[in-house]
């Protein structure tokens, strides 16, 4: 019986922009595919056994390329699946950045800086995982709020964590949040009378 194959569709950015729909045997981690594709050349795509480069995923090849998003999903009408992809690497480097403070920013402001507990603020934010469609209506884990208890003064706080995307000017929007050469993300902490 022929093995089942499940399609993948990711970006080969190290030193291209290519837009790579990817065969893979079912079952294949898809992170796996993703990293693959973010650190191997363009031209090791086209090696007979698949990704090749000391990479060892039996059986994935790469069925099509494009530097258009749409040409690339129009070969297995996987249009709908950009979206979701986008989504999750942007929920991936969002979780990078708070968890591990990697890929951005981190802006304290003055009332958070005010109550001198900052360390323990910031774990609180690292260790956020209350993520409803009411707090994050996108699935970006952009932002988040929980209530705190100050060690000094025993006040009651509610702090904020949000997460944006700038171009690499800092001067707009980025243009997409999902690649990381074209954004500069920021998160800023900050008590929720301060917004």
């Amino acid at each position: 019986m022929p093995e089942q194959m499940q399609k993948f569709l990711v970006t080969a950015t190290m030193t291209t922009d290519l837009i790579l729909v990817v065969e893979a045997p079912e079952g294949t981690d898809p992170d796996d595919v993703r990293l693959a594709a973010r650190t191997l050349d363009g031209g090791i795509f086209h090696e007979p056994e698949g990704f090749g480069g000391g990479w060892d995923i039996d059986g994935a090849r790469v069925i099509e390329e494009s530097e258009e998003e749409h040409a690339a999903a129009d070969a297995y009408d996987i249009t709908t699946d950009i979206k979701r992809l986008k989504t999750e690497e942007i929920r991936r480097l969002n979780d990078l950045l708070r968890k591990r403070q990697i890929g951005g920013q981190i802006i304290l402001t003055q009332g958070i800086a005010a109550l001198d507990e900052s360390a323990a603020i910031m774990s609180r934010v690292r260790e956020f995982d209350d993520f409803e469609p009411e707090n994050d209506p996108y699935q970006e884990h952009d932002f988040g709020s929980f209530d705190y208890e100050d060690q000094g003064e025993g006040e009651q706080h509610t702090i904020n964590w949000k997460i944006d995307y700038y171009d690499e000017d800092m001067n707009g929007l980025s243009e997409d949040p999902a690649d990381p050469k074209k954004t500069n993300r920021v998160m800023t902490v900050m008590l929720a009378e301060e917004r």
